[in-house]
C-alpha cells in the first residue's frame, strides 16, 4: 500500500510538492521525499520551504533539504 501511495504522489499534479514533501516527511517516505525535492531547480523555490513548512519538517528532511541546497549552489 505504502508502494502505491508513493508512486500516486509522485505522479499527481492535484497535490502541492510542499504537501507532497510534508507527507513524506510525516510518514517516512523517503522515495518521495528524494522526487520532491528533485523538482526544485532552483534556490528561490528551495526558500519557499523554508518559509512555508521547514519548521514542521524532521531533523532528516530539514538535512536533505540543506543537501539539495547545496547540490543549487553548486
Amino acid at each position: 500500500v505504502v508502494n502505491r501511495v508513493e508512486a500516486y504522489l509522485s505522479t499527481t499534479k492535484h497535490v502541492s510538492i510542499m504537501k507532497k514533501l510534508s507527507v513524506a516527511d510525516k510518514y517516512r517516505l523517503k522515495m518521495l521525499r528524494s522526487h520532491c525535492l528533485s523538482l526544485f531547480t532552483t534556490l528561490a523555490e528551495l526558500k519557499n520551504i523554508t518559509s512555508d513548512i521547514f519548521g514542521e519538517l524532521s531533523e532528516d528532511t530539514k538535512k536533505a533539504v540543506h543537501e539539495r541546497t547545496l547540490e543549487l549552489i553548486d
